[in-house]
């Protein structure tokens, strides 16, 4: 079985309290299985990468990359005993990773998620 990542990021406007999410899923070859955005309210970057996660779910994925900007969000991930998974979205992406497939965490910056954000705006 081949793997497929994930790449999610969130832009929001304070101001007008304000967020979307947005993301690409992409094959072992580079391809693009899904580009997907949408106004989704308030929100953190953790409820992106979750946003993605679902979508990698409802398309029957088995392993799948998710690629997080943030360190120590990681570190909360692969480490859930060592900090209390205290956001809801933490304690989702937790849960989805005991779900029946593999889940890589490495730190990655994606360039082509910021540029859907000002896209979908």
């Amino acid at each position: 079985m081949k793997w497929f990542k994930v790449n999610t990021d969130g832009a929001a406007r304070q101001d007008e309290k304000l967020a979307s999410s947005g993301g690409v899923i992409w094959d072992w070859n580079g391809q693009w299985v899904i580009v997907f955005a949408g106004s989704i309210g308030a929100c953190t970057a953790l409820e992106a990468e979750n946003d993605g996660l679902n979508w990698a779910r409802k398309l029957g994925l088995r392993k799948v990359i998710l690629e997080l900007e943030n360190a120590s969000d990681v570190h909360l991930l692969k480490n859930p005993n060592s900090a209390t998974l205290n956001t809801t979205s933490l304690r989702s992406i937790a849960g989805i990773k005991n779900l029946n497939w593999e889940l890589r965490l490495p730190i990655f910056t994606e360039r082509a998620t910021e540029w859907l954000m000002v896209w979908q705006q």
